[in-house]
């Protein structure tokens, strides 16, 4: 019993973590960051405010990020559930690193050079339920220590909608039987919360190593994006096509891509499709890093096809 015990705690872990990067937002960019994939595929644009969850755990959300500027003290994102019952959530932090293969993984425990958020960020409330078509606001504050060094420090904010009955059952069938487990998935979402201190902050960016290969109906355009400076390089991919003649069509636009402090080159690829009567073997493929919030540009690299 009790090593069954804790192996329905794993599965209750697992299935928890798997729910929590279910939801999807524009081209999957945030499941990119979160680490799920490596790659974009081809999708709908969706609007700035991000929805998740299936059946009676629906819910939407007014950000997906935190960034605590210099001397900036607060901050704060809505939930709106827009499912059929109520659900509690319940808000914890987790960290997570981004490796030089681009794919983020969450960490056990935190590494000794790590800078994390968490230490200083106050988040109220923790715990709270939310009503169909009702909304909860939830406040971060950050306390920065006064010995704290300069530069980024990084945690990802996790909210996991709670079960209706959160004990879980473990019934033996009876003696020399098998046992059956119950548990349920709990749904949910996940955010960094980044926080900037110092007066001297910079970041570069740059796009190289790009590359079209044909992989069946799409083809995949491979490129790395290159952070260069103290602080995490964030902004939106838009990939064009631009034909032999001068005509110009969009292939891709990306929303919401990081490379953190913790590397220096993220390697990408993104399955693109030609546009209608646009051959991709002709003329040339640009692409553009934006500003996330005035679309200025950030870096641009040019492939001749």
């Amino acid at each position: 019993m009790r090593n069954l015990g804790f192996l329905l705690a794993v599965l209750t872990a697992i299935v928890t973590l798997n729910a929590c990067s279910n939801h999807t937002n524009k081209l999957n960019a945030e499941s990119v960051n979160r680490g799920i994939t490596s790659s974009y595929s081809p999708a709908k644009k969706e609007t700035s405010t991000k929805s998740t969850g299936d059946g009676i755990s629906k819910f939407s959300l007014t950000k997906t990020r935190f960034v605590f500027k210099p001397g900036q003290r607060g901050d704060s994102l809505t939930i709106v559930n827009t499912g059929t019952k109520d659900s509690v959530y319940r808000a914890s932090f987790i960290n997570r690193k981004m490796y030089p293969d681009g794919i983020i993984r969450t960490l056990t425990r935190k590494e000794p050079n790590g800078r994390y958020s968490d230490d200083f960020i106050h988040v109220t409330p923790k715990e709270f339920t939310i009503k169909p078509g009702e909304s909860q606001t939830v406040h971060l504050y950050a306390r920065r220590p006064s010995n704290l060094t300069e530069g980024e420090y990084r945690s990802h904010l996790k909210f996991v909608i709670l079960p209706e009955n959160t004990e879980s059952s473990l019934t033996e069938k009876g003696k020399g039987k098998k046992l059956s487990l119950k548990f349920q998935a709990r749904p949910g979402f996940s955010v960094p919360v980044i926080v900037q201190h110092g007066k001297n902050l910079s970041v570069k960016t740059s796009i190289t190593d790009l590359k079209l290969k044909r992989d069946k109906e799409y083809y995949v355009l491979h490129f790395a994006l290159n952070r260069l400076g103290n602080i995490s390089s964030y902004g939106d991919l838009v990939i064009k096509h631009i034909s032999s003649k001068g005509k110009e069509c969009e292939l891709s636009n990306v929303q919401g891509v990081a490379v953190f402090p913790e590397v220096t080159k993220r390697p990408l690829k993104i399955y693109v499709k030609p546009c209608q009567g646009m051959p991709l073997t002709n003329g040339k493929i640009s692409v553009e890093f934006l500003d996330n919030k005035d679309s200025s540009l950030i870096a641009k690299e040019i492939l001749k096809l």
